[in-house]
């Protein structure tokens, strides 16, 4: 739920930026509105405002005027807009201050352990969350344990330096997010249940949210090229969607990982 109520902040934040844009913008436009014409297969445009007196006046434009049409146009289009954001933000602020976040959770939370221990909640808070996490073993990936050879910040065996890279940008973030390396994932594949292991399993201790995190090093190989797209298509048969649910990172010989990059990502990551 926590995730939900700032993804409802942000929209409102986010159409509030818009408004203000907006009002910034019609500030600096003149005044009136853009008519269009067709006559003979062309295009005319007229400026259509009030004089001093109140009298309405219609100037041709022409196609040497072309910026001063696009702001008229911009202009009414804003006009039109304006009214649906401002509409938007009242039902969001309104939904924002009536809605009960967590209270599904609280009620849990306040019964005893005795009760608590016979009853499976609707939803796992953060707090259940990180402690299942932090109490959680799991057997990692068995595969050519020979590649594990390159050593992490947080002391962990890793198959690449650009894995190392990765660990480390991540470990840096360890006060919001927590990862796992090669953490068993269970997929749905024809049917049949499978269990992957994802590069890193990461959790964003603020919003509950877990991240999957595909590095493919090798994508000058044909035969590492065809894997990976299979993958990409079980996750996104999982219902777990590129850019939100899962990261792909790629490099080639030619084409090395950008730690700048990865910064931009893991950044997103904790918003």
């Amino acid at each position: 739920m926590q995730l939900f109520q700032k993804q409802v902040r942000n929209q409102i934040k986010e159409t509030r930026d818009l408004l203000d844009r907006i009002q910034q913008f019609q500030k600096t436009v003149p005044k009136g509105s853009l008519i269009i014409t067709h006559k003979q297969k062309k295009v005319y445009y007229k400026w259509q405002y009030l004089d001093k007196n109140l009298k309405c006046i219609r100037k041709y434009l022409s196609k040497r005027e072309m910026k001063q049409i696009q702001l008229l146009a911009q202009k009414g289009y804003y006009e039109k807009v304006e009214p649906i954001l401002q509409k938007n933000l009242k039902l969001l602020e309104k939904f924002e201050r009536a809605y009960c976040y967590d209270k599904e959770m609280q009620v849990y939370e306040s019964m005893t352990e005795d009760r608590q221990s016979l009853i499976i909640p609707l939803e796992e808070n953060c707090t259940h969350r990180i402690r299942a996490w932090e109490q959680e073993t799991y057997e990692p990936c068995n595969k050519y344990p020979e590649t594990l050879r390159y050593e992490t910040n947080a002391g962990e065996f890793v198959r690449s330096k650009s894995e190392v890279i990765i660990a480390n940008l991540l470990h840096m973030k360890a006060d919001q997010l927590l990862y796992k390396y090669e953490r068993p994932l269970k997929l749905r594949y024809q049917g049949r249940k499978i269990i992957v292991y994802p590069d890193f399993t990461i959790l964003n201790t603020q919003t509950g949210k877990f991240t999957y995190w595909e590095h493919a090093g090798l994508m000058s190989k044909p035969e590492y090229v065809s894997d990976f797209v299979w993958k990409n298509s079980l996750y996104y048969e999982n219902h777990l969607l590129p850019g939100t649910d899962v990261l792909f990172t790629f490099e080639t010989e030619d084409h090395p990982l950008e730690i700048r990059t990865l910064k931009h990502m893991i950044s997103d990551l904790m918003t």
